[in-house]
C-alpha cells in the first residue's frame, strides 16, 4: 500500500471525527501528513473563530506562504 492509500483508508476517517470535535468545541488545530511524491495533507483551525495561539498562525504561513 501506498502512503497515500493508508492515509484514505486509515488516518482520513478518524480525521473526519477529529474534525468534527474541534469545531464543536472551537479548538484549534494543524494537522499535516507527508504522504508519497512530495504529497501533503493538512488541516488547519486557525481562524479567529477557534482562538488560535499565533504560533499557529505563524505555522500555517510557513507551511503555505
Amino acid at each position: 500500500m501506498t502512503k497515500e492509500e493508508i492515509y484514505d483508508e486509515q488516518i482520513a476517517p478518524l480525521m473526519i471525527e477529529i474534525i468534527k470535535v474541534c469545531r464543536e468545541n472551537n479548538i484549534a488545530n494543524i494537522c499535516s501528513f507527508s504522504l508519497d511524491n512530495n504529497v501533503a495533507c493538512t488541516t488547519c483551525m486557525t481562524e479567529d473563530a477557534f482562538d488560535p495561539p499565533e504560533k499557529f498562525k505563524k505555522c500555517v504561513r510557513i507551511l503555505y506562504g
